[in-house]
């Protein structure tokens, strides 16, 4: 059997699994703490943003966006999914993203060894290891939990995926969590709790961003010492998206004095610092731009190169949630292959360059 024929074959009995396995009805074993709905990103137009992205933007403006705090009793806590489990039985819908709950490790809460915890609050996401979801969906879900006062002696329970990232190594060390108990949850560790908090917060809380901010003392740095940067993306960078005329970008970039900045290369504290002292950041569509979240200066003008097949408008809703002047740039001749590659449009970024240097 071949390697892919393994996997096609595991697929197929998961999938089994997950329809013929004992399952709970969630809505009859949760108490709601806290529930609010809130409209959606109503404050953008569609017609800022290229066409291409305007079908998932549409979604974002359409859509209410739920927030909650929900208390289970008696269950146990997956390791790979965070999906909770009650006597052996799944409780499907019963993490923050129930339309996308993955396949949870079924027979580890049948069998096995337990972590006993008496009270916990999960911050497992689907994409919790990625810089983005992390500081969108993850810290909204850690400050929702503070701001309800969710009880002080819980402890937060955090994948072992996202305990072995650089970021969340460096927000330990730069005392963010301090005064929290945290808990990683090992990739084969079933906990049981007494009593579970599932939380689900607002996407990229602006709130929550500046919280963090704030207690991470990201300066603020005015005008006439604020830099243009450029976000490069360099070897170690998490995808494989890169910019076939590179070399004629960065010669037209340092011609009009911006600098070059790869985060990758830096700690989280040199980034917090470099990107509040940003008054232009242009950068490739990606996790990088999250950054802009450190400046604190609402005088800041974000270029975001866009690749037409992947005209996702995360960064253009964060930059006008903090009043940021936002310009998509369209790349040219994109592939769709898995090391897509495009060609800087070098005419449209000169025009924002002149305008704005």
């Amino acid at each position: 059997m071949s390697h892919d024929q393994l996997i096609s074959y595991r697929k197929k009995i998961s999938r089994q699994l997950k329809r013929l396995w004992p399952a709970f009805n969630g809505d009859s074993l949760k108490n709601t703490i806290f529930y609010k709905e809130n409209a959606g990103v109503d404050f953008v137009s569609e017609q800022d943003f290229p066409v291409n992205g305007r079908e998932m933007l549409r979604e974002w403006i359409e859509n209410t966006e739920k927030e909650y705090i929900y208390s289970y009793h008696g269950v146990t806590i997956d390791p790979k999914t965070g999906v909770l489990f009650k006597n052996g039985r799944v409780i499907w819908g019963s993490t923050d993203y129930p339309a996308r709950e993955r396949t949870p490790k079924f027979i580890k809460h049948v069998y096995g060894d337990k972590t006993y915890c008496k009270k916990v609050i999960l911050l497992h996401n689907l994409f919790d290891n990625n810089y983005y979801h992390f500081f969108g969906n993850v810290l909204p879900k850690f400050y929702l939990s503070i701001l309800n006062k969710v009880d002080r002696d819980a402890t937060f329970i955090v994948s072992e995926g996202l305990s072995k990232q650089k970021f969340f190594k460096e927000l330990l060390l730069l005392g963010f969590f301090d005064g929290y108990n945290i808990k990683i949850q090992g990739k084969d560790e079933v906990i049981y709790a007494e009593e579970c908090f599932v939380v689900k917060g607002k996407e990229f809380d602006v709130e929550a961003a500046n919280w963090l901010r704030d207690k991470l003392n990201a300066p603020y740095v005015d005008d006439e010492e604020s830099k243009a940067i450029y976000l490069n993306r360099g070897s170690k960078s998490a995808n494989a998206r890169f910019i076939r005329n590179q070399q004629e970008l960065s010669s037209l970039l340092t011609k009009y004095n911006v600098e070059f900045f790869d985060p990758q290369e830096h700690s989280l504290q040199e980034q917090i610092n470099k990107i509040a002292s940003a008054k232009l950041i242009i950068s490739p569509h990606g996790a990088a731009l999250t950054n802009m979240m450190f400046r604190k200066n609402p005088a800041c003008t974000v270029i975001e190169m866009l690749n037409p097949s992947l005209c996702a408008p995360h960064y253009f809703i964060m930059s006008k949630q903090r009043g940021f002047n936002y310009h998509p740039v369209l790349n040219l001749d994109d592939t769709s292959e898995k090391k897509a590659s495009s060609i800087a449009d070098l005419e449209s970024i000169e025009l924002l360059l002149k305008k704005y240097l």
